[in-house]
């Protein structure tokens, strides 16, 4: 079975996956599980959250940034978001906990870049 993740989003959940996600313990979860659905971990790896180059890369010499996450997806992503969150969230704690989404992404890409050495 299927389950639509959002109106318009023009893209299917599996039901599965959607239990998943709506299950997630944290936020931080729910946006790292999430963000697998709209991008590949190879798509994590080349792109940043905003397109901008970080002071950290600047001073290591680095000139291009990496390009920005696609803003159509991560508007669908925080839009699932709020249907993470229900209904019943008041609108101050619901703006914060948006707010933070960028972030998570930026550590699930983070992680996705960081190479193992085992």
């Amino acid at each position: 079975m299927m389950a639509r993740s959002k109106p318009g989003a023009n893209r299917w959940v599996e039901k599965d996956a959607w239990v998943m996600l709506m299950r997630s313990p944290s936020d931080s979860m729910f946006c790292r599980s999430a963000c697998l659905i709209y991008w590949t971990p190879e798509q994590l790896e080349c792109r940043s959250v905003t397109g901008v180059l970080s002071n950290k890369h600047r001073s290591l010499g680095q000139t291009q940034a990496r390009p920005a996450m696609t803003p159509e997806k991560l508007n669908v992503l925080k839009a699932v978001f709020h249907v993470y969150m229900g209904e019943n969230t008041p609108a101050d704690v619901a703006d914060k906990r948006v707010k933070s989404v960028r972030r998570h992404l930026a550590q699930k890409s983070g992680d996705v870049q960081r190479k193992y050495v085992p």
